[in-house]
């Protein structure tokens, strides 16, 4: 099937337009996420242990990570600014990066 110019440009534009919006949601998530995170390690410091259950009453979400790090031995998902461990006994540790 034949598109010309104008009608390649419309299907470019919608495209674009739908990605953007795609990329704008995922992109306040993360924010979200970050600013949970940051209310956090503001408040408590990268020393504590805090419970897991205050970010999931906030539908965080654990599997959320924009990469993984090592901190002091630990597997740490990467949010923005931060980095995070979850560990077994559901308690987390943030640290600022």
């Amino acid at each position: 099937m034949y598109c010309t110019n104008m009608c390649y440009e419309a299907a470019k534009r919608i495209r674009q337009n739908a990605k953007y919006a795609d990329l704008k949601s995922r992109q306040a998530y993360l924010r979200q996420s970050e600013r949970l995170l940051e209310i956090l390690f503001d408040q408590y410091g990268p020393q504590q242990y805090l419970s897991a259950a205050w970010l999931e009453d906030r539908q965080f979400d654990f599997n959320l990570s924009q990469g993984i790090m090592t901190i002091e031995g630990n597997r740490a998902n990467i949010v923005g600014k931060y980095a995070y461990v979850i560990f077994t006994n559901q308690t987390v540790r943030i640290w600022k990066i």
